[in-house]
């Protein structure tokens, strides 16, 4: 059984995501891998590669990541992420930049999905979560 940290970066572009990366390759985790995920839905299926020329996975690899990937996917899927060739490589930990390629959310950031809103009581403040009547 492998034992590691799995972390992952989401937020709007030009949010500093890489630099953040850069910084905790920087913390001395000896084995590291990067991944840059990202969902394109015109996929007939999953993509793993490591380009070269890629602003990101060269920023990765000059940080000292002991292995990058670039993983583009249609459809979120744990089981095909976790079985794919870079998640079997040994390290410490995983930093996933980017849309999360095992859940159900296509957003790379919770803060652009839709909020509900919740349903207001007659008598209620326009203070969210603030009800202003009085029991008699």
């Amino acid at each position: 059984m492998r034992e590691r940290a799995l972390v992952h970066i989401s937020g709007p572009s030009s949010a500093g995501r890489t630099t953040f990366v850069e910084r905790l390759l920087d913390e001395e985790v000896a084995f590291a891998s990067c991944v840059r995920a990202e969902h394109d839905a015109r996929l007939r299926k999953d993509h793993a590669s490591a380009p070269k020329p890629h602003a990101e996975l060269r920023r990765y690899r000059e940080a000292g990541a002991s292995a990058v990937a670039l993983y583009r996917f249609a459809e979120p899927s744990m089981d095909a992420f976790f079985t794919t060739g870079f998640m079997q490589d040994y390290s410490e930990a995983v930093f996933i930049e980017g849309t999360a390629p095992s859940t159900t959310s296509t957003s790379p950031c919770s803060s652009h999905r839709r909020r509900r809103r919740r349903p207001r009581c007659s008598g209620a403040s326009s203070a969210p979560g603030i009800d202003q009547r009085t029991d008699k």
